[in-house]
């Protein structure tokens, strides 16, 4: 599947930039697991609240920033849903935008065939010179620990750095 990446690049995967982009919220996020049972309030808003950073526009302005430097510079990009995907693949020319194609797989399916899926995704990612990642996301933790070897995350690094939870709180009626 690697392989498969890294010839629909026309590169080595150590050449692109990652991206991984986590940004469905909680209460729409994996089928038959309550959030509410498997996370504190306080967690809930926390998620929630890097969630909301790193929406798919955040990581756009920063892709954009990044080809504005590399001009061509092509984007290995893992998302966990089909319309961030789009967004961002409409957002450059085909050729600069990859992914490993995840056909019945958008609803965060917990199968085997989207689970093999999903950890050829972090073993690219883990792969890339830089990965553009998701702050509180185990994935862009886990593509980390396979070896990427820097990294920037939505809300810390770029996008919207304000730190200000209260909206989220309001949203969680807290």
């Amino acid at each position: 599947v690697m392989k498969e990446a890294e010839e629909a690049a026309g590169t080595s995967l150590a050449n692109l930039v990652g991206v991984h982009v986590r940004n469905l919220p909680l209460n729409v996020d994996i089928a038959n697991v309550a959030h509410d049972r498997e996370y504190s309030e306080k967690d809930q808003v926390e998620m929630d609240f890097w969630r909301a950073k790193a929406n798919p526009q955040a990581f756009i302005d920063e892709m954009k920033q990044i080809d504005t430097d590399n001009p061509g510079i092509v984007f290995f990009v893992s998302t966990d849903s089909e319309d961030s995907f789009q967004m961002i693949k409409n957002a450059f020319p085909a050729k600069q935008v990859v992914s490993i194609p995840k056909q019945g797989c958008d609803s965060r399916t917990r199968v085997k065939g989207c689970i093999a899926l999903a950890l050829a995704d972090a073993m690219c990612l883990g792969r890339t010179r830089l990965l553009l990642g998701s702050n509180w996301s185990s994935f862009t933790e886990l593509a980390q620990r396979l070896g990427v070897k820097r990294t920037r995350l939505a809300g810390v690094d770029f996008g919207d750095l304000s730190k200000d939870m209260s909206a989220i709180a309001k949203m969680h009626g807290l």
